[in-house]
């Protein structure tokens, strides 16, 4: 039997937690820019408003507001068309994972024109095929390309990449193109690149550049070409045309790998270079100076099966050469600075 005050108990309870959750919700009367004559007004944003980008549909298309552009489709250019034209600075242009394929007769993938553009980033696609470049952005500076595929472009002599100053590529391949893979501007920093089988050089860089962790082979050229002040490390370079590193002057070269080239493993043109523990393996030689070459140090390399292991200058430096035909199959020998030399051809 159900007593008064149990009753009371029951309706004051529903009654106190309407008013706690009355408290909490606050003011129901909906604000006024909530309704539009008594119609709701929508708050939602369009996927443009929320990332702003432009679909590029069709070639050729030009690029002459700042911004973020992208592709949704494969897209080809025919004769006499360069596929994309930037002519702004500020612009991301992502190919989405998808082709500007060139067709016979035509010009370049993709072009920047005019002079001071910066802040260009390309990335995330192919472009394959062109007459010209595929990439050419030399009139551009401070920007990025990463994650793209350079082929078969320039079969009269043009690069897979044609980069201005103070550009970062990484992660990115440039295969079989008619001139050089990669040729940069000064002050670039490229990582991570696979060049192949390119006409020319597999990357050649200028002034101030470094070159890290990649991979030149099969190139007609050079694998890897360095002018001035600048640093190759961590790289591989096999089975080239010509010399497996080139080397201008003021450069560090460090701890690469040289094989198979048809010249030297490293090839060093001007002076005041580092070269030091490297391993050239096959080739005319390991590591050559060229005959005015002067104030060279070599320290701390491996020579194998090379016509000639070592060929320096009078005025190079060359850490002390410790000869495998002269060495037991343990040594006792602790100069820091020595090269090797194993066996000879």
């Amino acid at each position: 039997m159900i007593s008064y005050k149990s009753v009371s108990l029951l309706l004051v309870v529903p009654v106190a937690l309407g008013l706690i959750l009355l408290s909490i919700a606050g003011d129901l009367t909906p604000p006024s820019d909530a309704l539009d004559n008594g119609q709701p007004v929508s708050h939602m944003k369009t996927l443009n408003e929320v990332e702003p980008r432009t679909l590029i549909d069709q070639l050729p298309f030009a690029i002459s507001n700042s911004g973020s552009y992208y592709l949704a489709a494969d897209l080809s250019g025919g004769a006499g068309v360069t596929g994309i034209t930037i002519t702004c600075s500020r612009v991301d242009l992502d190919l989405n994972g998808f082709s500007l394929k060139g067709e016979s007769g035509s010009w370049y993938g993709i072009k920047t024109a005019g002079s001071g553009l910066h802040n260009i980033s390309i990335h995330d696609g192919v472009v394959k095929g062109w007459g010209f470049d595929g990439i050419n952005v030399s009139g551009a500076s401070n920007g990025r390309i990463y994650n793209m595929s350079a082929y078969t472009n320039g079969q009269t002599g043009g690069a897979g990449i044609y980069l201005g100053s103070r550009w970062l590529i990484k992660d990115c391949v440039v295969s079989a193109n008619g001139g050089h893979g990669l040729n940069t501007g000064t002050e670039a920093t490229v990582e991570n690149v696979k060049a192949s089988k390119n006409s020319g050089a597999g990357i050649r860089v200028l002034n101030y550049s470094m070159i890290t962790k990649c991979i030149a082979k099969d190139n007609g050229g050079h694998g890897l070409w360095t002018t001035y002040n600048s640093t190759v490390k961590d790289c591989l370079s096999d089975n080239n045309g010509n010399h497996g590193i080139y080397v201008e002057y003021y450069n560090m070269i460090i701890g690469n790998n040289c094989s198979w080239n048809n010249s030297a493993g490293i090839y060093i043109y001007g002076d005041y270079n580092r070269v030091e523990k490297n391993h050239c393996v096959r080739g005319s030689y390991g590591i050559q100076c060229h005959t005015s070459a002067d104030k060279n140090l070599i320290i701390g390399n491996t020579a194998m099966a090379s016509a000639t292991a070592f060929s320096v200058t009078a005025d190079d430096r060359l850490g002390e050469i410790l000869d495998w035909s002269t060495m037991s199959a343990t040594f006792t020998n602790y100069n820091p600075w020595a090269n090797f030399e194993f066996e000879p051809l």
